[in-house]
């Protein structure tokens, strides 16, 4: 089974100190991105910056490289973020071990930020999609954002495990924006 920290190490680091910009997220307008690799599409206030990071993961017995693009905006201490893995050899899951991976991968990505899980939810993506969606309290400074938040949903797909994530004010957090990135995130097969 897929560890916990499969985003964590790049979620934490963004979302415990977004880098500063001259204005805030919210006043740009939003654009449609298109991932052709990552075969999904999303609006996000503008145009994202893309990494990507290896990791060594362990799934049953074998060990295996699991490559994880990172595409996110960011301003100051907010940010929107979009992750996608391609997790090889996954044999095909049960409704209840898709449930459990996502739970896991939420898990470890809220205590690697050091954040505290406030509510979560099942949610289905293009309705056939397996996800969870959640809210959480970010620590206060010097680890967070005072008063910050971080919703995220998280979908798997075939072998494909997708993370979004908005973190910040509450007033970016609760944002109807922020509910049009989560509302526009589709997935191509």
């Amino acid at each position: 089974m897929l560890r916990p920290t499969l985003f964590t190490a790049c979620v934490a680091a963004v979302l415990a100190g977004c880098q500063p910009a001259a204005e805030q997220l919210a006043a740009k307008p939003m654009q449609e991105f298109v991932s052709q690799a990552g075969k999904f599409k999303v609006k996000m206030p503008g145009p994202p910056e893309s990494q990507t990071h290896q990791f060594d993961e362990k799934i049953g017995p074998h060990r295996i490289k699991v490559a994880i693009a990172m595409h996110q905006v960011q301003a100051r201490n907010e940010g929107y973020f979009v992750g996608v893995a391609d997790i090889p050899n996954v044999p095909f899951l049960s409704a209840i071990e898709t449930r459990q991976l996502l739970e896991k991968s939420r898990d470890g990505a809220i205590a690697s930020s050091g954040s505290t899980l406030e509510s979560s939810k099942s949610a289905l993506l293009q309705g056939q999609y397996q996800g969870l969606e959640f809210s959480a309290k970010m620590p206060p400074p010097p680890r967070g954002v005072a008063d910050g938040q971080i919703r995220g949903r998280i979908y798997l797909v075939g072998s494909r495990l997708y993370q979004l994530y908005v973190g910040g004010a509450p007033a970016l957090v609760n944002d109807p924006r922020t509910a049009e990135f989560f509302d526009s995130f589709k997935v191509s097969e």
